[in-house]
């Protein structure tokens, strides 16, 4: 088994940006990297028997690192029935899942689980009932064979702890939406880790979803939901913090909905969804261009995004997630075909590219296994291009003492 290779990667990508430009470059400067490796003086290092309190509250857990999946696709990357889960998935998710000691992180969500219905009595996993609909918003009926998947899988390669959207669109009509939380709290029982309210409500109005739709009509409907919840007739559905949100992406900022009200309910999670550029307006060189990417000037603008809400969170000890990333979002470019690990200056960061390739054999992160680096100094790029068929992306950041997960 290859150990997780953060910080061999990390290694690497200094030394490629240090001493290995290329054969010529390498000739025309060989004295002076052979002077520079020769030279400095044997390095002591001591490190105190106990961690420092500042270090002790920034502590990164070994599974920040976590996978998304939109629901209406998922049950032909999971299969259809336990008995019929890919053996390329297992593997994969099973390589993942043995590079730490915590359970690994899964979120189903997305627009298509926005927009969906779980339909209690359905014995299949999953029915598309809108063949015209759009592509980046596809509604299906889903049955309690999905979390039958779900519990197969973490049986199977280890335990997984799974990350679910409850829908926002009709909180007026809120009754499925409670019938999916008590199915979810029931069938997963310990390995549910929170229910995500919502997504991407803040561009409900922009898509047609919900008209003149702003944070002030968003606060009070969150608070009937939760309301909702807590008062199912068959119990309690949320005794404990375990809900999630508010999984904003483009119109609203996170300190602006925490501001308007949010910190007045209890919140496991508070969730983002950050892609680096779009192509939702078709291309331009910034969304086809993959030096773009492998940029460092691009990266404090990208790692300060939200400073000031994920300020407002660590004050509120409460963890901010980025619950979806991707390089190119609204079905990405023709640069979503290229796997590329960097190591950034300041906040570092991982990018690892799914593939889904249908002309592969299984399932990749990368080109084996990677590791997210962590929120160090770092430098240097190293870049692997490949043909890989991109459905999604894992990425983590560390930003300070709070995780950023896909």
């Amino acid at each position: 088994m290859v150990p997780p290779p953060s910080l061999l990667t990390l290694g690497r990508s200094l030394f490629l940006s240090s001493c290995s430009f290329g054969f010529a470059a390498l000739l025309l400067s060989s004295h002076v990297c052979a002077q520079s490796q020769s030279s400095p003086p044997p390095l002591n290092v001591t490190f105190p028997g106990q961690p420092s309190a500042s270090a002790l509250s920034n502590v990164v857990q070994d599974n920040f690192l976590g996978i998304s999946f939109e629901l209406s696709s998922f049950d032909t990357l999971w299969g259809k029935t336990p008995l019929t889960m890919p053996d390329a998935m297992q593997n994969y998710i099973s390589n993942l899942r043995q590079r730490h000691a915590s359970p690994l992180r899964i979120r189903i969500g997305g627009n298509s689980m926005d927009g969906s219905t779980f339909v209690p009595s359905q014995t299949q996993m999953i029915i598309l009932t809108d063949p015209n609909a759009y592509y980046n918003d596809v509604p299906v009926d889903f049955g309690p064979t999905f979390f039958d998947v779900l519990n197969a899988m973490a049986d199977v390669v280890g335990e997984i702890t799974y990350i679910i959207g409850l829908s926002m669109r009709d909180p007026a009509e809120d009754e499925n939406v409670l019938e999916l939380a008590a199915a979810a709290r029931q069938m997963l029982g310990g390995r549910l880790d929170a229910m995500l309210l919502g997504n991407e409500p803040d561009i409900y109005a922009g898509h047609g979803t919900r008209q003149n739709y702003t944070i002030a009509d968003y606060i009070p409907e969150i608070g009937k939901v939760i309301n909702d919840l807590h008062n199912y007739p068959e119990g309690d559905l949320i005794p404990d913090i375990i809900v999630g949100g508010p999984s904003v992406c483009c119109s609203w900022d996170l300190d602006t909905v925490l501001s308007a009200g949010l910190t007045q309910y209890p919140y496991k999670y508070y969730t983002l969804q950050h892609y680096p550029t779009y192509i939702c307006d078709g291309p331009t060189p910034q969304n086809t261009n993959i030096s773009y990417f492998i940029s460092h000037t691009n990266v404090p603008g990208y790692a300060q995004w939200e400073q000031k809400g994920v300020q407002m969170a660590k004050n509120g000890s409460v963890e901010v997630l980025v619950t979806e990333y991707n390089t190119v979002s609204c079905g990405g470019s023709n640069i979503s075909d290229t796997g590329c690990e960097i190591a950034i200056p300041g906040p570092g960061a991982a990018l690892i590219l799914f593939d889904d390739n249908p002309n592969s054999t299984g399932f990749f992160t990368g080109n084996s296994t990677i590791a997210g680096l962590q929120g160090y100094p770092s430098s240097g790029v190293s870049c692997r291009l490949g043909g890989l068929s991109v459905v999604v992306a894992v990425v983590a950041v560390v930003i300070g003492t709070l995780q950023w997960v896909v």
